[in-house]
């Protein structure tokens, strides 16, 4: 299963025409599984109303959910088991990267 972050996500949303979206699309069409958290897609929600363009920035983010990706729960298991791999992640170079960390 590939979990989307949300650096990566809003890469997409922001440059359509990305290496990230292409890797995504490339594992959708292969039948990878993809998911994102329930704490990435607040920090999408959340990013989208404070935003100067809440209405476009929020049809991205349901255009984004359209795709066949699942929505996991987070909680606080899932909270200290993601902290040290929270140290892993951050050690790769660039947003567009860490999708292969």
């Amino acid at each position: 299963m590939i979990c989307l972050d949300t650096n990566a996500i809003v890469t997409m949303l922001n440059k359509p025409a990305t290496r990230v979206e292409a890797q995504l699309s490339a594992a959708l069409k292969a039948g990878h599984p993809v998911a994102i958290s329930s704490l990435v897609l607040f920090e999408l929600w959340h990013g989208a109303a404070k935003s100067a363009r809440t209405e476009r920035n929020m049809d991205r983010i349901k255009d984004f959910l359209a795709a066949p990706i699942a929505v996991l729960p987070f909680d606080a298991d899932d909270a200290r088991e993601a902290a040290p791999k929270q140290q892993q992640y951050r050690r790769c170079p660039s947003t567009g990267q860490r999708l292969l960390c």
